[in-house]
């Protein structure tokens, strides 16, 4: 998240809810980035969304890794981007 952000948090009264959704919505779009990011670097091309997903729930699977819990989503993204 940007510095500008935390900082317009820290200056500004903003709900807690607010600040909640932004970061739900951040974390999301870096999930997607990440993906893409694996897919282009594997030379997947896909369609739509949902492929892309099938795409990620394939290679966790392979790996005996749970595509249901969002730690070893969020390990598996970051180890397959480096």
């Amino acid at each position: 998240m940007p510095i500008e952000r935390v900082c317009e948090f820290m200056s500004e009264e903003v709900s807690i809810d607010w600040v909640h959704r932004v970061l739900i919505g951040s974390i999301r779009q870096q999930r997607v980035l990440k993906m893409m990011t694996i897919a282009y670097n594997s030379h997947f091309s896909y369609e739509n969304d949902i492929e892309l997903i099938q795409f990620i729930a394939s290679g966790m699977q392979k790996e005996g890794l749970d595509i249901a819990n969002e730690e070893n989503l969020d390990s598996y993204l970051n180890t397959k981007i480096m």
